[in-house]
C-alpha cells in the first residue's frame, strides 16, 4: 500500500533521534524541517507533495505527543538524590572480553571498584565507572580510557523505582538533557549524563522532589 504524507512523516521523525526529540520538546520550527525533509517524503510517496501538506503533517504529528504529566502517585515528591561526578568511559574490543580476560577483570572490579556499570555492545565492551585509584589499578592497561566524562545521577525512591522512569525521562527530554544510560530497579533509578547537563539535570529533578 503506497505510504501517506502523515506516515511518511512519521517514519523520517521517528528515524532520526535529534529531530524526535526537538520535537518532543517544541523547540523545532516545522516549516523547516518540512524543507529538509520533503526530497525524502517526495522519494517515498513516488511524486510531488506541497510543502504545506508536510507542514500540517508534522504538525498534527507534533500535537500526538502526549505533554509531561505528574499522575497521583508517580511523583518524585520526597525522593533522595544523588550526584556523583568524574565517571569515566573505559572501553575495550569485545574480542579481547575473553573467558580467560573476563574473570580476573570483573574480581578487580569488584575488589577495587565500589560501583561500575559494564554494557557489551557490537566490537566493543564498555566499562562506566568512577575514576578513582581503584578504578585505574582495577583496569591496568586492558581497557583505553576514552576521554569522555559523565555524571550519575541516583534517585532513590521506595517502591516506585521502575515506574518512575517514563516519568524521569519525560521531564529530562522537556528540558533539553540528553541521557547517556538509565537503569533501575524497584526502589531507585539511575542515569549516567554528560558533564554539561549535570547541573540542569539536577535542578530538574530537585525542583520535583519537593513538588
Amino acid at each position: 500500500m503506497k505510504a501517506s504524507v502523515p506516515s511518511a512523516v512519521r517514519r523520517i521523525v521517528m528515524g532520526n533521534k535529534s529531530v524526535h526529540d526537538c520535537m518532543r520538546m517544541n523547540v523545532i520550527n516545522y516549516t523547516a524541517l518540512a524543507a529538509v525533509i520533503q526530497p525524502e517524503v517526495q522519494r517515498m510517496l513516488g511524486g510531488p507533495v506541497n510543502l504545506n501538506t508536510i507542514v500540517v503533517a508534522i504538525k498534527r504529528y507534533a500535537d500526538s505527543f502526549e505533554r509531561t504529566r505528574e499522575m497521583p502517585g508517580e511523583s518524585l515528591r520526597n525522593a533522595q538524590l544523588s550526584l556523583v561526578d568524574g565517571i569515566v568511559d573505559f572501553r575495550m574490543p569485545a574480542d579481547e572480553f575473553g573467558s580467560e580476560m573476563t574473570a580476573p577483570l570483573l574480581d578487580a572490579l569488584l575488589r577495587d571498584t565500589r560501583d561500575y556499570e559494564l554494557f557489551r555492545m557490537t566490537g566493543t565492551v564498555r566499562i562506566l565507572a568512577e575514576d578513582a585509584e581503584g578504578t585505574r589499578r582495577a583496569f591496568g592497561a586492558r581497557l583505553r580510557d576514552s576521554g569522555n566524562r559523565f555524571v550519575k545521577i541516583g534517585i532513590t525512591v521506595p517502591e516506585r523505582g521502575s515506574r518512575m522512569v517514563p516519568y524521569v525521562m519525560e521531564a529530562l527530554e522537556h528540558n533539553g538533557v540528553e541521557t547517556v544510560n538509565v537503569s533501575f530497579d524497584r526502589n531507585s533509578v539511575v542515569l549516567i549524563l554528560h558533564e554539561r547537563d549535570a547541573l540542569r539535570a539536577y535542578e530538574v529533578l530537585r525542583a520535583r522532589t519537593s513538588a
